[in-house]
């Protein structure tokens, strides 16, 4: 896994991967953007996610929140490897709802029986999906990396979600920073930001990657790009009535519906394209 920190020129407090091991206060840089309750955006070091040989597909969060912070931290502190304790903090509380989503509405699933064959066909998918995040050696073997758009907490007092200035600071400060954890394989197919985008102020990592010079070059050597709904607790699309329930969705969230179609039509045209590969 590769760790930004050492070289990062947002590092103010001067730590090092080891060293913030023992750190009661993990701010490595405050920035100037405000959140609405006033305080200043702070950054804390927390690449959670996990390092899969050769990836198919990458899923996007868009930073780690407080509760998986401390969780990191936590893991870290206990004496755990970084790369452990970034595993075991990824995605840990909607784990299950991201997998019922992408079972229900999608065909990601038949998509990964064809990116890693030894580790998805003909097996349970809701066992090995589980296996993935529980135990280091799967997450190595599933062909799906989980990471995050930006390896720090962005937070301040509040759990609330950064604003877009404050990605915006972060990428003129430092350009290398956002999607750095991406790995980059020859095959790597597609690219699942979970996010809802729309024309609102809200940040929207999708949006922001393809105007990047990675985010160019991958789309235009065939890497498609998407956004699905973040599946998150307090997100009423965790219910799998509601995600059923097309004539409500339409109605009551309209930006994840779109996400959530154009998902699927994209992962359809990725499986076409490996259907299409395989017989030649």
């Amino acid at each position: 896994m590769s760790m930004c920190l050492d070289n990062c020129p947002l590092n103010k407090s001067g730590f090092t991967v080891e060293s913030l091991r023992n750190q009661e206060n993990t701010v490595i840089h405050t920035l100037e953007a405000k959140a609405r309750n006033g305080e200043h955006y702070c950054l804390s070091f927390a690449p959670v996610g996990n390092a899969p040989n050769e990836p198919g597909v990458i899923l996007v969060g868009k930073t780690p929140g407080l509760k998986t912070l401390n969780k990191f931290m936590r893991a870290y502190r206990s004496g755990l490897s970084i790369e452990i304790s970034a595993f075991q903090s990824v995605y840990s509380e909607m784990k299950f709802a991201l997998f019922n989503m992408l079972k229900a509405k999608t065909r990601f699933f038949e998509l990964m029986e064809f990116i890693s064959p030894n580790y998805w066909k003909g097996k349970d998918k809701l066992s090995q999906w589980d296996a993935m995040f529980e135990g280091y050696e799967n997450s190595q073997d599933c062909g799906t990396q989980l990471t995050q758009s930006c390896n720090c907490c962005i937070h301040t007092s509040d759990s609330k979600e950064p604003s877009k200035k404050a990605f915006k600071e972060i990428s003129i400060k430092n350009p290398a920073c956002l999607f750095s954890s991406f790995l980059i394989s020859d095959k790597l197919k597609l690219i699942i930001f979970l996010d809802s985008p729309s024309k609102d102020a809200r940040i929207h990592p999708e949006y922001l990657f393809r105007s990047t010079k990675m985010g160019q070059q991958l789309i235009e050597s065939n890497i498609a790009v998407t956004s699905f709904p973040h599946p998150s607790g307090a997100s009423p699309l965790s219910n799998i009535n509601l995600l059923q329930d097309t004539e409500r969705l339409i109605r009551e969230y309209p930006n994840a519906y779109r996400a959530i179609e154009r998902t699927q039509e994209v992962i359809e045209e990725v499986i076409a394209e490996s259907h299409n590969q395989k017989k030649h």
